[in-house]
């Protein structure tokens, strides 16, 4: 995937599995979208690399398990959804 990637939409569509590890090498990337998908399994620690993101949109899907305490290094987070998956815990604050 390009590093220079700035956004990722593929919301809405029937994609199913886990995250490509790929999609934290795009490390350029302020909006990642992938809501009202089939994505599966946890949400990988990797998700810290996406330092720059400010906009995180991966609500409606089968993620399950903790929230990473990775997600918490995304200093530049404005939105977050994550709503109607699987998860449990605390949402990280550093």
């Amino acid at each position: 995937m390009s590093k220079s990637l700035q956004s990722l939409d593929c919301s809405n569509n029937e994609l199913s599995g886990l995250l490509p590890d790929e999609l934290y090498d795009a490390t350029s990337l302020l909006v990642l979208n992938l809501a009202s998908n089939g994505f599966s399994g946890a949400i990988s620690t990797k998700i810290g690399n996406l330092e720059d993101l400010t906009r995180l949109n991966l609500g409606s899907n089968e993620f399950v398990g903790a929230i990473p305490s990775a997600m918490g290094l995304l200093d530049e987070l404005i939105s977050l959804d994550v709503g109607f998956n699987l998860l449990s815990g605390n949402m990280p604050v550093e």
